[in-house]
């Protein structure tokens, strides 16, 4: 077999190999357009937790209701990992002149 052929068997296999499966697509669409959950996550975190300065209180609960929300979807193993910052913050006063 001559290089030429090698590399077109090899390119045609590869082609085959990622032929779209439009079934798995639409399901995935379908998935995406129809049963989407990023829209009350993205309030969640948003608008009911609000900002969240690192270390802070709400960066916290925000964290834990995150790998909650992970484990309560099947994922395994949803944990935070330790990590150092220093010191936190919280907004205790924010007064306008």
């Amino acid at each position: 077999m001559t290089r030429v052929t090698i590399l077109t068997l090899l390119c045609s296999a590869l082609l085959t190999a990622q032929a779209p499966d439009r079934e798995v697509l639409a399901k995935i669409r379908t998935e995406g357009l129809e049963h989407s959950r990023v829209a009350p996550v993205f309030e969640y975190l948003t608008i009911e937790l609000g900002p969240r300065l690192t270390a802070s209180p709400a960066h916290k609960r925000a964290a834990e209701w995150t790998r909650d929300r992970l484990a309560s979807y099947g994922l395994q193993n949803a944990h935070l990992e330790a990590w150092q910052f220093g010191r936190g913050w919280s907004l205790e006063k924010l007064t306008w002149r």
